[in-house]
């Protein structure tokens, strides 16, 4: 594949899946997630791979040099912070054409700030920028059922959190594609997970969650990482959270205490 070739096939895959903003009156639809967006619409990458696929674990792109950032989005997340050509060097620190980078670009945590390093006018400078909520479609993983890794929920499934703890906020959680907690689990969620439905008069109502809310983190560690998931399923009574979360195009933050489970 020539050079220029691989470009246009860059710009018509990103124009296939470009994310859909999020409002407030919508939530994503049934085979889509949502995703963290930088506001920068397409890419000019020399030894690039991608799939077209927005697939959980995996990333979109695989960049096998610095991308060249175009078609900054006006009003969007990026406007007046990246700039027409600036060259994408690392994310949160590690090198974009890191694998783990090239995830970490692929499923940002909307509301949480990132910051990036790009090179401008020769010189290198960091910018810090809060990603937007837009919804992705997913496509599934291809797994295989193995008795030491969780099965993969695909769908808009129902995951009972807190099941393995003691500590009760009385909430049910929706998802497009979650790992299955199994007994002694850490197992990170592969999409942001929706709460489905509020218990009346428990924690989760006292304190304001609704259905419909997107829960990011807990504590300040997202629920896709180890440490997120980990912290989500080992809440105690009497515990105090604090949640991340996602209501239309707002992130908030919500404070809840646990209860005994009953």
């Amino acid at each position: 594949m020539t050079t220029a070739l691989a470009l246009l096939v860059l710009a018509g895959t990103l124009a296939q899946n470009a994310p859909v903003p999020v409002n407030a009156s919508a939530a994503c639809s049934a085979n889509a997630a949502v995703s963290g967006d930088l506001g920068f619409r397409s890419t000019e990458c020399h030894g690039c791979s991608m799939t077209g696929r927005h697939t959980p674990d995996e990333p979109d792109i695989e960049f096998g040099t610095e991308p060249v950032l175009r078609d900054i989005e006006r009003g969007g997340p990026g406007d007046g912070k990246l700039r027409e050509g600036d060259a994408l060097v690392a994310l949160d620190g590690q090198l974009i054409t890191t694998r783990a980078a090239a995830i970490h670009l692929s499923w940002l945590a909307p509301g949480i700030p990132v910051t990036l390093t790009v090179r401008r006018d020769g010189r290198l400078e960091e910018v810090r920028i809060v990603p937007a909520a837009r919804c992705r479609v997913v496509t599934p993983a291809r797994t295989t059922r193995s008795t030491s890794m969780p099965a993969l929920i695909v769908g808009r499934s129902r995951v009972m959190p807190g099941s393995l703890s003691k500590g009760w906020l009385g909430l049910g959680l929706v998802c497009v594609a979650c790992a299955a907690p199994a007994p002694g689990s850490a197992a990170a969620f592969r999409t942001f997970p929706e709460i489905g439905d509020v218990r009346p008069d428990s924690p989760a109502a006292q304190a304001g969650l609704q259905p419909g809310d997107v829960l990011l983190a807990v504590d300040g560690a997202s629920l896709k990482t180890t440490d997120g998931a980990s912290r989500f399923r080992s809440i105690e009574p009497n515990q105090q959270l604090s949640l991340l979360v996602l209501r239309g195009v707002q992130t908030m933050t919500v404070l809840v205490t646990a209860a005994s489970r009953p």
